[in-house]
């Protein structure tokens, strides 16, 4: 939960600047994509996992996210390697999950 809450935190703080800009669609277009991301792989991972696959499926929709965010919007608030460390973190956690 911490990761995910962690990414989503760094996706607010990468659109902050559309906000006041009043340029919502382009966070409403990366929330659908998350969303998109959260439903699969909660069905890919719930069955499995349970209340687990849910946490993962959370943090990798959210960990895209501000992925996405970074990417598509180039902001300068967050560094790349911030948003690198938190895959390198989730593909850690990912491997320990399957690999019990």
């Amino acid at each position: 939960v911490s990761c995910a809450s962690a990414m989503f935190l760094l996706f607010t703080v990468n659109t902050a600047h559309l906000k006041v800009r009043n340029r919502t669609s382009h966070i409403m277009f990366l929330l659908f994509a998350a969303l998109l991301v959260n439903v699969s792989m909660s069905l890919l991972l719930v069955p499995r996992f349970g209340y687990h696959g849910a946490s993962i499926s959370t943090c990798i929709a959210y960990t895209s996210l501000a992925a996405w965010a970074l990417i598509r919007l180039r902001p300068s608030l967050v560094r790349m390697e911030t948003i690198l460390g938190g895959v390198v973190v989730l593909a850690l956690l990912l491997t320990w999950m399957f690999t019990r």
